[in-house]
């Protein structure tokens, strides 16, 4: 299925905010290897300081509160959305919830790119979970990686 304008507009704004020295990023990072059903990271990032951070990116109230299964599994977990959305779904259950276990909140805003609406709380991540983050996020990147070879 392809990408909405919208979605495009929120990664866009999300990968030029963590492209900085130091810090890699790769979009749709799936987790674990024959697992099923597989979970996907909409982006993740590892840093110089071993710090993974997970991305979910929303772009609609329905696609919010869809059943499809948020994958918060970083040292550090956010939701990025666009600046109208926080206002529609503040008041939930669902988002109270993800704030409660420590899921930050980056919006996007026309002017100034990302705007961090609320911290995310570090959540201890085991070596053997890191492990596997790092292999899944490889395995990605190649698969990038191969991809942009193909359409050469």
């Amino acid at each position: 299925m392809p990408k909405t304008n919208e979605t495009e507009r929120v990664e866009k704004a999300l990968f030029k905010h963590t492209s900085v020295m130091g810090v890699f990023g790769c979009m749709e990072v799936t987790i674990g290897i024959n697992v099923f059903p597989y979970e996907r990271v909409d982006y993740m990032t590892f840093d110089t300081k071993n710090e993974f951070r997970c991305y979910e990116v929303k772009v609609s109230k329905s696609d919010f509160m869809s059943k499809s299964k948020l994958t918060f599994i970083g040292d550090f977990n956010y939701l990025v959305m666009p600046h109208e959305l926080l206002k529609q779904i503040e008041d939930t259950e669902k988002y109270r919830k993800l704030c409660m276990q420590g899921v930050g909140t980056f919006l996007v805003s026309d002017y100034s790119g990302l705007i961090c609406e609320r911290k995310a709380k570090r959540k201890k991540v085991s070596m053997g979970d890191k492990v596997m983050l790092m292999e899944s996020m490889i395995r990605s990147l190649s698969r990038d990686a191969k991809k942009w070879y193909e359409k050469k």
